[in-house]
């Protein structure tokens, strides 16, 4: 007697799975008989795990995704394949050209599915050094003058301190370029201070040393000539903050 059992299960197999399709049951992939399925979204993980790393680092980023048989992996960075295949990618000595966006793409020849994730790699340069750079030798009172912040290396984010303080900006006292510079607009004596830039990257931060700001007054004396009928000129001879000399 000819077994029909095998042939009966599989049509009575097919036809439950039309009709969940048909009413709308979920269905993550097509049903393979054989077996076959995936792959899913990889999931893409770096050794060591860090949200930013430093230029010189060394990094391993592995990729994998349910899938039967096994996936065949590529990788890709900013939309550009890298030759060959494999599940892991090893990148020595980073430098701040390889931030940016690697893809994994994984492959099934058999279901000819194909799944990618994207993961972003952040690199910066550790901070070494931070400076304050005037824009003038002598800031003059009632002149324009700014403070500029510079660092060597990577930062992202700045800010300025007066005398240890947090410094206060207003309509004269603004921040630009991302506060690494502060103008004064005019600057004043009451601006007379030690000023400090603190440069941060997202691992670490580095304060700038002292700059001390010595506003000069505008002008160092004042002369004024009066002119009197029948009486001999008086000149009047003043600086700022002191008295006036008189001669007749």
């Amino acid at each position: 007697m000819k077994n029909t059992r095998a042939p009966v299960l599989s049509l009575l197999l097919l036809t439950l799975i039309k009709a969940a399709v048909s009413n709308g049951s979920p269905a993550s992939e097509p049903l393979d008989l054989n077996g076959n399925y995936g792959p899913d979204t990889p999931i893409v993980t770096i050794s060591p795990p860090n949200q930013v790393y430093f230029v010189g680092a060394d990094i391993t980023m592995s990729c994998s995704a349910q899938s039967s048989p096994p996936a065949v992996y590529q990788w890709a960075f900013n939309r550009v394949y890298y030759n060959g295949s494999g599940s892991e990618l090893s990148i020595k000595l980073l430098q701040l050209d390889n931030a940016g966006n690697y893809t994994c793409m994984a492959y099934n020849n058999i279901t000819r599915r194909y799944a990618a994730f994207t993961q972003e790699l952040s690199v910066v340069a550790p901070i070494t050094t931070v400076t304050v750079s005037p824009s003038r030798a002598q800031p003059i009172e009632n002149k324009t003058f700014s403070l500029s912040c510079e660092v060597s290396g990577t930062a992202d984010s700045w800010r300025w301190l007066k005398d240890d303080q947090p410094l206060s900006t207003n309509e004269r006292i603004t921040l630009s370029g991302e506060n690494s510079t502060v103008s004064f607009n005019p600057v004043l004596q009451s601006d007379n201070g030690t000023y400090q830039c603190v440069a941060s990257d997202p691992i670490s931060g580095m304060v700038s040393p002292g700059y001390t700001l010595v506003v000069n007054w505008s002008s160092l004396f004042n002369l004024n000539v009066h002119f009197q009928m029948d009486r001999t000129p008086q000149l009047s001879l003043s600086a700022p903050q002191t008295k006036s000399i008189l001669w007749e």
